[in-house]
């Protein structure tokens, strides 16, 4: 019978990697807490997935390391209740050379996501002083041009 499936689904290794029944399938599967159910269906495979819903935002780290990324995120639905969002990149500006703008993100040495849940937050206040920091030794600089750009133009 094992032949005859083979025989039908002449791709089923590369969906199924492991060539194992369905009943130890189901056991590795349950092992691993996972609810998913293994089908030797093709059609089943390629149906739409349904989509999950998010709980949340959470604060998170990442940071490069060894070729992958190291990442820490503190749980869901700390945005729920956020005043504010500090959100920090961190980049090595030789790996962004000839890289599209828009592609940057894949390459930050840091990327931070905090949730920030009121003004007296003391890394809220710290980055505050950074941030004033930054601005004051820009503002500083010979050349320094300033701008202003309208959010909310009024309209005519």
């Amino acid at each position: 019978m094992e032949g005859s499936q083979d025989k039908q689904f002449p791709m089923k290794t590369f969906y199924y990697p492991l060539d194992l029944s369905d009943e130890e399938d189901n056991s590795i599967l349950n092992s691993k807490k996972t609810s998913t159910k293994r089908n030797n269906s093709i059609e089943v495979f390629f149906e739409k997935q349904k989509k999950r819903k998010k709980g949340g935002n959470s604060s998170s780290v990442a940071r490069a390391c060894d070729g992958g990324l190291s990442y820490i995120s503190s749980g869901d639905g700390e945005s729920a209740d956020a005043t504010r969002m500090i959100k920090i990149d961190v980049f090595d500006m030789k790996s962004l050379k000839g890289i599209s703008p828009q592609d940057f993100w894949k390459y930050a040495d840091l990327r931070l996501k905090y949730f920030v849940k009121s003004e007296d937050d003391k890394h809220y206040q710290s980055t505050q002083e950074i941030i004033y920091g930054i601005t004051k030794q820009i503002a500083e600089k010979q050349g320094c041009k300033k701008y202003f750009i309208d959010r909310n133009p009024k309209s005519q």
